[in-house]
């Protein structure tokens, strides 16, 4: 109703972090001999250079994310370990910091050894001897899982944001669309007499059309509150692996699963878990219809069940074509669709965002197009 009543927000404490780069600093630039164990102040990746931009020394974890040894990286460049463009990101950098000038922290993006992409940022200053500035010291730290987290909880206020006012729309709508189809039902029942020609043939058709769309309209809106998290959940201790073998075996029965595999991964000795069964069972049908309709009907769809860092995973997959890096973080908004204006209402994922939502638990898309 217009009134702040809560904050969302993420923090992460980088205090310690950057009080271990000023210690570096001014512990490097009293060095006279810089081939002590600089590294074992800081737990990230640590790289000392020369004038030149040349390694002189590295610490095992950078060593290890450049997929080379410490001495056969002495030396030598960025530009000998990883790709052209990020490289010559830094060495723009580096030669900037080798003037004295101060530079802010910056991000580069870098392969991993398991063919992930990982954002890195990098942190330099100036290294000084007697004065003069006669390298760099700088610290690299993998901030993925740090872009991940606000990245999810940009998409979350803004879903949250959407579910309201989709809340605000389906309650406004749902009165005149229930006033319209209760009309419709009077009068075809006061027709129900009249004599039957070709004229009240139309205008009775015509009514059980407006009773229809304003069903199909009853429908949606539903489905909105659906979303926005307005229907009451009914918690109660569930064994997880019965309710998703349960709702596997009711959707492989309908005519849509006909050409489909569904290959079942379910882990022994789940405990049980506070959900609501209907509710859970309502998101795994429509992501199993979600995969079916992206692979047009036929193909495989693989189902696991698992433990993982104290969390319950349930996770499907399909072989169909995947989606495109631009709109993956879109699809759990409500109408959004790649099916066509014929293909659905796009509101299947919003609903599944919604219930586990509600349910206190997380849902997320990784995608290989």
């Amino acid at each position: 109703k217009g009134e702040l009543v809560s904050y969302q927000g993420l923090a992460v404490d980088t205090a310690a972090q950057k009080d271990r780069e000023r210690h570096l600093a001014e512990y490097a630039s009293r060095l006279e001999h810089r081939d002590e164990k600089i590294y074992n102040l800081i737990s990230d990746a640590l790289y000392v250079t020369d004038n030149k931009g040349r390694f002189t020394l590295i610490n095992d974890t950078l060593a290890r994310r450049m997929e080379t040894t410490i001495n056969e990286a002495i030396g030598k460049y960025f530009s000998d370990f990883i790709p052209s463009s990020p490289a010559d990101l830094i060495q723009q950098e580096l030669t900037l910091c080798l003037t004295g000038e101060h530079r802010q922290p910056f991000e580069v993006m870098l392969p991993s050894t398991d063919g992930q992409t990982r954002i890195v940022e990098l942190s330099n200053t100036p290294l000084l001897e007697k004065g003069k500035v006669i390298g760099v010291v700088g610290v690299s730290r993998d901030i993925t899982i740090r872009r991940e987290l606000e990245l999810r909880l940009a998409q979350s206020s803004r879903l949250a944001a959407m579910g309201e006012f989709a809340s605000g729309i389906a309650h406004e709508i749902n009165n005149p669309v229930g006033l319209i189809s209760g009309y419709a039902e009077e009068i075809l029942d006061l027709m129900k007499d009249v004599p039957e020609i070709a004229e009240i043939e139309n205008i009775k058709r015509g009514l059980k059309t407006i009773q229809e769309q304003a069903y199909r309209c009853k429908y949606i809106t539903g489905n909105l509150l659906s979303f926005a998290s307005q229907q009451k959940v009914r918690l109660q201790p569930t064994y997880i692996d019965q309710l998703v073998g349960e709702s596997i075996a009711f959707y492989a029965d309908g005519k849509q699963a006909k050409d489909i595999e569904i290959l079942v991964e379910i882990e022994t000795e789940l405990p049980m878990v506070d959900t609501d069964p209907n509710q859970y069972g309502q998101v795994i049908l429509n992501l199993l219809k979600n995969a079916a309709d992206a692979m047009a009907g036929k193909g495989r769809i693989w189902v696991r069940l698992f433990v993982e860092q104290q969390m319950i995973v349930l996770e499907i997959v399909d072989d169909g074509p995947g989606l495109d890096i631009d709109i993956v973080n879109q699809i759990f908004d409500p109408f959004f669709t790649t099916k066509g204006p014929r293909g659905g209402t796009g509101l299947g994922l919003s609903i599944c965002y919604g219930i586990v939502n509600e349910l206190q638990g997380s849902i997320s898309c990784d995608n290989s197009p």
